[in-house]
């Protein structure tokens, strides 16, 4: 066998070692002359997964919105708030008609003024002095109406106001020399009496301020109507019960009254106590009552009917009105 020089051997290896690496090197450049570009397609995603604007084409601000038929831009009400008293509540500018209906109840003390503390019972007694039919009572009312505005409306009212007649007459009565010359007790000892006046009226009412977004409020008030007046003489009297026993108990034994024409007139003030936009006013108010029940004369006193003259009174009424 031939040897081969150790020059020859290395030669050899380098060469092939070259051609190798050149081959390596060369390789890429031909792929990639031979591959065309991938293509982009592109590929579908849901609005959820892509960045696109989902409000496109809405209009948030009502700046878009098309006209009316006449012309004018529509306007959206807002669902809550907004006007006076809010979106979700009544306004008198509603079509509702609960929000123009009025309702109220109220009670107080009552003072009697005029004839009714100053010779009220004169002619009755008949011995020349000055004995008041009436004092300081109470009284109640109910009521409900119709708002037109915010500043008038007309209530349509229940009152009563019952006073005690003094002391002081019911002893004249008790003395009483001569019953025929007017009423007197017949002997009867501690007796009582009072005074009830009922009334139906019409009451228009007019709000002259409304302040602090409406829940403070200045008002006046009055009307008139029909006025029934009852004088009621009481005493003592036992009986006895179904259990047995005995119980004492206040009965009327004398009456008398009128029916009459009469007026009031007054003023008050109201709170919103629960917000402005509740229906919902406690209010506080005094009027002048006048009564125009007839005054007793001799002959009525001889022929028994009796009267005690016209009748004024001050009620001064706290309550509620919606």
């Amino acid at each position: 066998m031939a040897s081969v020089s150790k020059p020859a051997c290395f030669l050899k290896k380098y060469l092939a070692v070259t051609s190798t690496a050149i081959a390596l090197a060369a390789l890429p450049s031909c792929l990639l002359a031979q591959t065309a570009a991938p293509a982009l397609v592109p590929t579908a995603y849901s609005s959820s997964h892509s960045d696109a604007n989902t409000f496109a084409g809405e209009d948030l601000d009502g700046s878009s919105l098309a006209s009316a038929p006449d012309g004018s831009i529509k306007t959206i009400a807002p669902q809550y708030g907004g006007g006076y008293g809010g979106g979700r509540y009544h306004r008198y500018s509603d079509t509702s008609g609960f929000s123009h209906f009025a309702f109220e109840a109220g009670g107080g003390f009552t003072a009697p003024i005029g004839n009714v503390t100053s010779g009220g019972f004169t002619s009755i007694i008949g011995d020349g002095f000055n004995y008041p039919s009436e004092t300081y009572g109470g009284n109640y009312l109910i009521g409900g109406g119709w708002n037109f505005t915010k500043r008038f409306g007309v209530l349509g009212e229940f009152a009563f106001d019952t006073n005690k007649i003094p002391g002081r007459t019911l002893s004249a009565f008790y003395n009483e020399i001569d019953p025929q010359v007017g009423l007197s007790s017949s002997g009867i000892a501690n007796i009582g009496g009072n005074v009830h006046t009922y009334s139906v009226t019409a009451e228009p009412t007019y709000y002259y301020y409304n302040g602090d977004k409406h829940s403070f409020a200045g008002y006046v008030i009055g009307g008139g109507g029909w006025y029934h007046k009852s004088t009621n003489f009481t005493a003592p009297v036992e009986e006895e019960g179904y259990f047995g026993g005995v119980f004492v108990t206040n009965q009327t034994f004398t009456s008398y009254s009128d029916n009459a024409l009469g007026g009031n007139l007054g003023t008050g003030v109201s709170v919103k106590p629960f917000g402005q936009y509740s229906s919902a006013k406690l209010f506080l108010e005094a009027r002048y009552v006048f009564v125009n029940t007839p005054r007793e004369t001799a002959a009525d006193a001889a022929a028994g009917n009796l009267h005690t003259g016209t009748e004024e009174l001050i009620p001064v009424t706290i309550g509620i009105r919606f």
